[in-house]
């Protein structure tokens, strides 16, 4: 957590960010802009090899008495190790978000027409959001982007909800172009006329950097994670996911 006082007496957001405050617009303070500086200066206050996690705050879960331990994100970060991947830079984000209203007698993420034997029916789903979406909400911030990235547009778009991050060279990089955008007038004010904020930003640099979600959601009738961080963190463990 970050109190809006403290933010704002960031050095950096002194001297770099203070126009997001009359660019905001809605509910999303600074247009967002909060989560690309507050994970630069978490990658620079880890040591290298070290991993930084971002979970957006949450209406929908209660934290309280589900405490997250070290073993939740060893056994997160052991996997994807195995599986040789760094970093996960978001998820395959499918339509109606939010959590899934289900009976408690359902498997968790099943439509109940999707329940075989009490299990979860293997239905692979398809990727129902595009960057397409971010293209059509965010025309502003597109055209900051070289012409080629209009061309990837069926790539499916990823949420940002949840991010775990491996402090090395490149994602530092990464990082910092991605406050970038934050820093320069233009560019922030294309974002904050962005429904997506943060979000079109962080898609539009994944066609750039290649970047590759992870679909934790198969056998959801909608994202049925969305803003449940321990629940990512056991998929992930798991191994319950797949690479678009």
């Amino acid at each position: 957590r970050c109190p809006q006082e403290e933010l704002e007496s960031d050095p950096l957001f002194a001297s770099s960010l203070t126009h997001l405050v009359d660019l905001q617009k809605g509910t999303r303070p600074y247009c967002a802009g909060f989560k690309s500086l507050m994970l630069h200066r978490s990658l620079e206050r880890s040591r290298e090899g070290d991993y930084v996690m971002w979970a957006d705050a949450s209406r929908h879960f209660d934290y309280t008495n589900r405490n997250l331990t070290g073993l939740d994100v060893n056994a997160a970060v052991t996997r994807l190790r195995r599986d040789c991947r760094t970093n996960v830079y978001g998820f395959v984000m499918c339509k109606g978000v939010g959590p899934t209203k289900r009976k408690k007698s359902l498997p968790h993420c099943c439509k109940r027409d999707d329940v075989v034997d009490g299990n979860c029916r293997d239905k692979p789903r398809p990727v129902d959001s595009t960057l397409s979406r971010v293209a059509e909400l965010s025309p502003a911030l597109l055209a900051f982007f070289p012409p080629n990235v209009s061309a990837h547009l069926e790539k499916p778009e990823i949420n940002t909800a949840h991010l775990l991050l491996q402090n090395n060279r490149e994602t530092r990089g990464l990082v910092k172009e991605f406050l970038r955008y934050y820093i320069q007038y233009p560019s922030a004010k294309a974002i904050c006329r962005s429904a997506p904020n943060d979000q079109a930003l962080w898609n539009l640099l994944g066609v750039v950097h290649d970047m590759q979600p992870v679909n934790i959601n198969r056998h959801c009738s909608k994202d049925c994670h969305h803003k449940d961080f321990l629940a990512v963190l056991d998929e992930l463990g798991g191994g319950r996911y797949e690479v678009e």
